[in-house]
């Protein structure tokens, strides 16, 4: 499916992304859904691994200096961070396994599969397990070139 947007034309569009400012398409998912996940993990991994820090200085106003100060805010906004891409996560994978774009969530219609593909996910992923977690398409291409011929 061929879609008209920004003055181009870009072959499976999903969304128009205000957070990037670009269009995602067949091209670019993988790398929007590889960010967002990576950025997940790593701030998961930050929430875990320094709350005991931050347990500690907060439970001690008396004895806080301005980096403990500082390592509260740093750490109430990774909070934010966690939420937000957690949360964007979960829909954007959820859609990605219903088969859905983000178009045809939002206009109610039915998911549109490529012909010879089995899914949206091997469709952006690939089929190896070793491509689906490295920002790289491996021996089955771009998912456009794979939509086109």
């Amino acid at each position: 499916m061929l879609v008209l947007f920004s003055a181009r034309c870009f072959v499976y569009l999903d969304h128009h992304s205000t957070l990037f400012d670009r269009c995602i398409a067949a091209d670019n998912k993988k790398f929007l859904l590889l960010f967002v996940g990576y950025v997940t993990l790593f701030s998961l991994w930050i929430t875990i691994s320094f709350r005991e820090y931050i347990a500690e200085i907060s439970y001690q106003p008396e004895t806080r200096t301005a980096e403990g100060t500082t390592a509260i805010v740093l750490y109430g906004l990774n909070l934010i961070v966690l939420g937000f891409f957690s949360a964007y996560s979960v829909f954007y994978f959820g859609l990605l396994l219903k088969n859905r774009s983000f178009i045809e969530y939002t206009t109610n219609q039915s998911a549109q599969i490529p012909e010879g593909e089995s899914n949206d996910f091997t469709l952006y992923f690939g089929s190896s397990l070793l491509e689906w977690f490295m920002p790289i398409y491996g021996k089955s291409g771009k998912p456009s070139d794979r939509l086109e011929s």
